[in-house]
């Protein structure tokens, strides 16, 4: 069930939010194109999610959703500029 207030994010670690569990199918990239690395698209997604700091399930949603479009309109870093 998600809550309003999600009680299950908790920090990794390393002091980094962690994705709450109901949530985690979300998190996953939607596809990767040729060159793209997951390692990447986790490094990405994790700077952007200590950045925002979502603390209700909407805002993880609308992160989850700006990491993919990130990605999707520039690319990831690892492809050089004439494949992107």
């Amino acid at each position: 069930m998600l809550n309003h207030k999600n009680s299950q994010t908790v920090r990794a670690t390393s002091g980094s939010l962690a994705v709450p569990a109901e949530l985690k199918p979300f998190s996953e990239p939607s596809f990767l194109l040729p060159g793209e690395s997951f390692h990447d698209f986790e490094a990405i997604r994790q700077m952007m999610v200590d950045d925002i700091q979502p603390e209700t399930n909407i805002e993880w949603l609308w992160t989850l959703d700006l990491v993919e479009l990130r990605r999707a309109l520039l690319g990831s870093p690892a492809l050089p500029a004439s494949q992107k």
